[in-house]
């Protein structure tokens, strides 16, 4: 072989440039897990682009192998790469189990025969494998877990926001390219019988490469997008430049049989005048394109950041060495002072008012400012002024955000010492009065002794004394799991331990006023959570189920169920009794709600043991649901996460 022809010499090069993309972005930050799993998948790809230049040189079938033993390398480091980014999460001992399928499928490959038999090279430089009869399952493994990961990526752009949107933004873009090329290479051509570009399609994993190394490593990337503008339709251009003189060499080689010499000089004379022609168009399609993209948010851009991208842009169209564009503020300061001899003044108007000046030096070739000149300076100054105007009105807007945010802080700091203040006022009355209402129960004790006669007297004043004590007590409650929910030390316990040992009483509670209790409870559900407070927030349920089971019907029930589903426990707690009105159903946590019912059945309530129990479901971070239809009965679901 004379010399390396220009596809598989542009493979290599590709190759290495994603390796030492794919190192850059690990020597950054070694530890971090998106740094190295990206480095993983940046050498999976360099190997298996790699692979294919050596198999179309070698022949040699070890170098198939090569390339599909990558292209599971790429498979796998695109799925674990797509499970952490770009939030930057650990990888689990579950999710390192679950690429042992795909790690066994990769290292099967280099099994004689079973996998890939061999690969044939054509003339026009196509590379066909010949595969074994367990193909259809490596294919079939490297599809779903490529589907995995773009599910997982898919999901992950739904639910980011802000700086990590962006990133993702970055990453769908690149592999945008990726997919066109190798659609365009290795599917589109291949069908017209042009099948020696089939390596561009690999070739353009590095735009990939680029676009989702750039997006790990900035992380603001808007101060910038001018720059990244330009590199993306430089890019572009190159890749059609590229592309068009390859597809040249290959119809006059190939198509027309004229000798690699002369179809090397056609097909740069042509590429050049189809470059001097078609790219000016094509560039300014592209920056129009990728305006939508990169500049939605324009409005976040600084106005230092236009200013000095305006005039660095100025002095490259004019070949000057010096420009400014300085507002009239800074002119009335004296503190944008032009220390060089102008040649070029322009005004920067908005609705009839100077915002502005643009100011130009001496051209570097010494001829004089044209008409064109001033007329293009006049088209560049009506739109920095409207571009000035909204970064200055940016600008108050964010001064005002910044301004009010404080306000908000010091007014929320003030509602919480407030709020704090009041549940330490709960919690101190409710003290206060335990020790009264301990002395009134033990008068109405010696009372009763007493005073046999005054036995009914004294039964209601001691019930009146329990009622006071109870809604005392349930205050007291509340205000410590709002005031001092910090405070509380949880512990690794069974919930359904708790549960079974809740049941025994309220099984006998419930019995003796005609309820039947059904419970499931799976056994061994842990969850890390405090004992007492998730104690009452189950017998204020049971409490409830069986004060409204007051129907008067025969088969009066209680659900009770602990179950694990999605990693969250589901604790059920459903009665059949008279059930809640829809409209109501928003505010019966509300502390002091006492839900409404039927007169004849003389419910007393506190209006205390829902919010309790709303409470201890926010302590554990889970949250609660009430399905209730009236006269038939309530559920109350909650979703504990098992950490607590």
């Amino acid at each position: 072989m004379d010399s390396l022809p220009p596809q598989i010499f542009f493979s290599f090069l590709a190759g290495i440039l994603i390796l030492i993309v794919g190192l850059f972005v690990f020597l950054k930050n070694k530890r971090d897990a998106v740094h190295w799993l990206f480095f993983f998948f940046a050498g999976s790809i360099s190997m298996w682009i790699n692979g294919f230049g050596l198999a179309l040189l070698t022949e040699n079938v070890l170098f198939g192998k090569f390339i599909m033993f990558a292209g599971a390398g790429m498979t796998c480091g695109l799925y674990l790469f797509s499970l952490i980014f770009p939030y930057k999460k650990q990888i689990t001992l579950r999710e390192w189990i679950s690429i042992l399928p795909i790690a066994v499928i990769a290292f099967a490959v280099f099994y004689p025969d079973i996998i890939l038999e061999g690969i044939r090279v054509h003339g026009n430089g196509y590379l066909e494998p010949v595969n074994g009869v367990l193909f259809p399952i490596y294919a079939i493994t490297l599809a779903s877990y490529a589907y995995l990961a773009i599910k997982n990526l898919t999901k992950t752009y739904k639910h980011s926001e802000g700086i990590e949107k962006l990133q993702m933004k970055y990453f769908f873009v690149g592999g945008g390219v990726l997919v066109f090329g190798a659609f365009v290479f290795d599917v589109l051509l291949p069908s017209f019988g042009i099948t020696s570009l089939n390596l561009v399609g690999p070739i353009t994993s590095l735009i990939f490469v680029f676009f989702t190394a750039y997006a790990i490593l900035r992380h603001q990337l808007l101060d910038i997008r001018i720059v990244i503008q330009r590199g993306i339709v430089y890019t572009m251009l190159l890749t059609f430049i590229v592309g068009i003189y390859l597809l040249l060499i290959s119809v006059l080689s190939y198509e027309v049989h004229i000798t690699t010499d002369l179809a090397s000089i056609l097909a740069a004379g042509i590429t050049a005048v189809t470059g001097i022609f078609s790219t000016p168009t094509i560039d300014r399609y592209l920056r129009r394109l990728t305006d939508k993209f990169l500049f939605k948010d324009s409005d976040n851009i600084d106005l230092d950041i236009i200013i000095d991208n305006s005039t660095e842009k100025l002095k490259e169209i004019f070949r000057t060495a010096h420009a400014d564009i300085l507002s009239t503020e800074k002119l009335h300061e004296n503190s944008g002072v032009v220390n060089y001899e102008y040649e070029c003044k322009i005004p920067i108007e908005y609705e009839g008012e100077t915002r502005g000046y643009i100011f130009l030096g001496k051209k570097l070739s010494g001829d004089a400012y044209t008409q064109e000149d001033y007329s293009l300076l006049q088209t560049f100054s009506e739109q920095a002024a409207v571009a000035i105007k909204k970064a200055q009105l940016l600008r108050e807007v964010e001064n005002y955000s910044l301004e009010l945010e404080e306000k908000v802080k010091v007014r929320t700091a003030e509602i919480e010492r407030l709020q704090s203040d009041q549940e330490q006022m709960m919690i101190d009355i409710s003290h206060q009065l335990q020790d009264p209402l301990t002395l009134a129960k033990i008068e109405v004790e010696a009372i009763k002794k007493m005073m046999p006669k005054e036995k009914e007297v004294a039964d209601a004043l001691e019930r009146s004394v329990d009622e006071i004590s109870e809604f005392t007590y349930r205050l007291m409650r509340l205000a410590k799991l709002h005031h001092a929910a910090h405070e509380f030390e949880k512990e690794n316990m069974s919930l359904s331990e708790l549960l079974e040992e809740t049941m025994e009483y309220f099984k006998v509670l419930a019995g003796e006023k005609g309820i039947s209790v059904i419970h499931y409870i799976e056994p061994g559900l842990m969850i890390r959570g405090h004992k007492k407070n998730l104690e009452e927030l189950v017998t204020n349920l049971l409490s409830n189920a069986i004060k409204y089971n007051v129907r008067d019907t025969a088969d009066k029930k209680i659900y009770v169920g602990l179950l694990e589903r999605d990693g969250k426990l589901h604790l059920t707690v459903e009665d059949t009794g008279v059930g809640i009105e829809p409209e109501e159903i928003p505010r019966i946590f509300d502390r002091f709600h006492k839900i409404r019912q039927d007169p004849k059945f003389n419910i007393k309530s506190t209006g205390l043991g829902l919010s309790i129990v709303k409470g201890v479901v926010d302590l554990h971070k889970g949250n609660i649901e009430v399905h209730s239809t009236v006269g038939k009965g309530t559920a109350f679901c909650i979703f504990f996460p098992k950490n607590g």
